[in-house]
């Protein structure tokens, strides 16, 4: 099974979905007798094993017991010795002889409602309509992916709380769907949130200084150089407050974290990415951009921190990540225009050559775009920004694009207003997208700065 996560938006460590891929699978992770065939087919030491049912269910937690789910009672925690930001526990076991799998309980920091949270978890196989379900703070559904060494399907819940989303995933082979539909539904049903997490909050010997729209949290004594970064934050911020209509979801104050311990800075980055970032970083948990202060100037590196100020707001205003035809390109759009002077609508000219290049080698209409939950269906992610922003600026400022606009902005509000990517798709219908891809195209060969 492949778990995709957008490359650039990811806040788990690529061990852990492939570690997750395995136990959806049935591999290693279980003993011979209880391991999935070839295609899903039964082991041959499985088939006489009695086969687990939800008779036998008892309610399963989270060390914090925050998160509660019945499982059958064969089914065991799975130890680590470095679980993941967010991650409340991880069970493994048999739905049926033949079809083992996980269950995985987290709380998404980084969302604050619940349908874009699920989207960010389903959403990049194929969605089940059918799996479609919610309720008063929560929301359920499905999605099966049919491609990669080992295509799966992942059923979700996510719930509401503090804002803060808690979600629960159950994970199968594809091969097992149709087997294992039943059961998940079951498990799902059985939820309980009694808990919460607490939010991240001022890490000790920390101070805090408001600057401009943010809070900045720091561990340095020279405040100046600390608050610093946030009017380069601030310049982006105001670009997407002026594109996007009216108030985000999140209205609360933006965190800036300023290190001048660049140690802690890489450590927190690997903590949450597997990998170390370099000037600035966005914490999804805190959901605050972070930057590494420098001896030097900290306008050495604004991209960094435009992008990430850029991507805080997004996050903000939608509730949570949305897809990358927003996040990806919206984000690039507030970078070019803080970049530019403040002028989205009149890019430098380095700006426009990179647009043009990416749009004269993008091979997606919008139509395509539109239904991309990111992942490895984008290899090129610097590409895809630099696409994403130049069909935003077509869709804002080209002559062209007019008879377009209305559909835009119809989608970002839908996005807005419910958080899910479905009905923001659903504003386009209608839209010949093959006559729009060429509108753009031809629009893009004639840009000029």
């Amino acid at each position: 099974m492949t778990i995709r996560v957008p490359l650039s938006r990811r806040s788990f460590r690529a061990g852990t979905l492939a570690a997750l891929a395995a136990l959806a699978c049935g591999v290693a992770a279980f003993p011979a007798e209880a391991q999935d065939g070839e295609d899903g087919e039964e082991g041959a030491e499985g088939a006489d094993a009695p086969a687990p049912t939800m008779d036998d269910a008892l309610e399963q937690s989270d060390p914090k017991g925050v998160l509660g789910v019945k499982l059958p009672r064969s089914w065991k925690v799975l130890k680590r010795d470095s679980p993941d930001k967010g991650e409340l526990a991880i069970f493994q076991g048999l739905y049926t002889t033949m079809d083992a799998g996980a269950v995985v309980l987290s709380v998404d920091g980084r969302s604050s409602r619940a349908s874009l949270s699920l989207w960010n978890h389903i959403g990049s196989g194929k969605i089940d309509p059918a799996a479609a379900r919610s309720g008063s703070g929560w929301v359920e559904g499905c999605s099966v992916e049919s491609e990669g060494d080992r295509p799966g399907a992942t059923f979700a819940r996510c719930i509401e709380k503090d804002g803060q989303v808690y979600v629960v995933r159950i994970l199968c082979a594809r091969a097992s769907f149709d087997r294992v539909k039943a059961m998940a539904v079951q498990m799902l049903d059985s939820v309980k949130l009694k808990g919460s997490v607490p939010r991240e909050g001022l890490p000790k010997g920390w101070q805090v200084k408001k600057a401009g729209d943010f809070d900045v949290w720091t561990d340095s004594e020279d405040l100046g150089k600390a608050t610093r970064p946030a009017t380069i934050a601030g310049e982006t911020r105001a670009i997407l407050v002026k594109a996007l209509k009216g108030k985000p979801f999140d209205e609360s104050r933006p965190v800036m974290k300023s290190f001048q311990n660049a140690g802690r800075f890489l450590e927190e980055t690997k903590a949450i990415y597997g990998e170390e970032h370099q000037h600035a970083s966005w914490d999804p948990f805190a959901r605050a951009t972070m930057i590494k202060l420098m001896s030097s100037e900290v306008n050495d590196f604004p991209g960094a921190v435009r992008s990430n100020a850029a991507r805080q707001y997004v996050v903000q205003y939608f509730g949570g990540d949305p897809p990358p035809w927003v996040s990806y390109g919206i984000q690039r759009y507030a970078v070019v225009g803080a970049d530019s002077g403040g002028k989205p609508g009149e890019p430098k000219k380095d700006w426009v050559t990179r647009g043009k290049s990416a749009a004269s080698r993008g091979k997606r209409n919008f139509d395509s775009w539109l239904g991309s939950a990111g992942g490895s269906d984008i290899p090129d992610v610097e590409g895809a920004y630099d696409e994403l922003w130049a069909w935003h600026f077509f869709f804002r400022h080209a002559s062209g694009a007019k008879k377009y606009r209305k559909a835009y902005d119809a989608s970002l509000d839908a996005l807005r207003a419910t958080g899910d990517a479905l009905a923001a798709r659903k504003a386009w219908d209608g839209t010949d997208f093959e006559a729009l891809t060429k509108d753009f195209k031809d629009w893009a060969e004639k840009w000029e700065p």
